[in-house]
């Protein structure tokens, strides 16, 4: 009974001295996982490193345990980094790069995170490290996954088109969405269609697609991208319908917003169409004039040149006159 009682007067003696014992540790989410990544397809998930009472610096050491891909897999910060004072969540970016000649299979593993001291134990005290574990788990797939959903649209104000010489530009409508890729290789819209209608929404006015070869966005992360479409709608404010395509015929998304068109000119730095909105009559139009334009600088060089010749070849001939005589 002494025994006890004296190891456990010494074990309390000891936790008293130990100065660098550290408050809970835990990460959130615990795991890495996909289970459809392409050849040459780049993933990242985010992890939150949380600690419980963050009163000193803290050195974390990351070691990674993924057998036949511990070299696709990275940190955004390192493999060792500081926990600073006073931040109890701090965040990490696990990064996975498939490269082209994976093989096709499930890989699975962990990684490791061991949090210690940034300056050490000091002399006559215990240390303690903490750690935690993220498992791993992906699949690389023979299979390419078109999928995709709209998180948010936004359309800007835009200005009506205007007259330059015979041509008419089109206003040009900004349409903006939030595209989170699902899939795992880049998408991005096929195209946009708006039906715009009177202020009341009764009569439709126009009916316009997407013009602009809209941006892709990378597997499993999220982007913004911008539809460009053209109006010939006078300043005021319209009701439209947009659909959102996924591909030629079907639709991933539609709804209706406000159109607000204001008079030329009015919008600081707004820029408009410029040859890609033309209509394809005013297109065919300056294209016929540049190819009128181009024949007339031929046919005026190949007179130019013929003239030339012809005042050469009778200096040539005035010299040989003058010899003789």
């Amino acid at each position: 009974m002494k025994k006890i009682s004296i190891l456990l007067i010494l074990s309390f003696l000891l936790l008293i001295s130990t100065q660098e014992v550290f408050a809970g540790f835990g990460i959130t989410p615990p795991y890495v996982r996909n289970e459809a990544l392409a050849r040459n397809t780049h993933y990242e998930q985010k992890i939150i490193l949380v600690r419980g009472d963050p009163v000193e610096d803290l050195k974390a050491k990351v070691t990674i345990d993924v057998p036949g891909a511990n070299d696709w897999i990275s940190i955004d910060k390192g493999s060792e980094f500081i926990l600073p004072k006073g931040e109890s969540q701090f965040p990490i970016v696990v990064s996975v790069n498939v490269p082209g000649g994976a093989d096709f299979r499930t890989y699975k593993g962990n990684i490791r995170i061991v949090l210690d001291s940034a300056v050490g134990p000091t002399p006559g005290t215990v240390g303690i490290a903490l750690g935690a574990q993220v498992d791993v788990r992906f699949n690389v797939v023979d299979q390419q996954i078109i999928d995709f959903k709209i998180r948010e649209v936004e359309i800007a104000d835009l200005e009506e088109g205007h007259t330059f010489l015979w041509l008419y530009f089109p206003g040009k409508i900004n349409f903006t969405m939030q595209l989170e890729n699902l899939g795992n290789i880049p998408v991005a819209p096929s195209s946009v269609q708006f039906d715009i209608y009177d202020a009341k929404g009764v009569n439709m006015l126009e009916s316009v697609r997407s013009t602009n070869s809209i941006k892709k966005v990378s597997p499993f992360t999220i982007g913004t991208v911008t539809a460009e479409l053209p109006t010939r709608l006078k300043p005021g404010s319209y009701r439209a319908i947009y659909r959102i395509y996924k591909t030629p015929d079907e639709v991933v998304s539609q709804g209706g917003l406000t159109v607000s068109v204001l008079p030329y000119g009015t919008l600081p730095g707004y820029k408009g169409y410029g040859f890609a909105g033309l209509s394809l009559r005013d297109k065919s139009s300056v294209v016929l004039v540049i190819g009128a334009a181009t024949l007339f600088v031929l046919y005026a060089l190949f007179r130019l040149l013929r003239l030339k010749r012809f005042f050469s070849l009778e200096w040539v001939r005035s010299l040989r006159r003058k010899r003789k005589e």
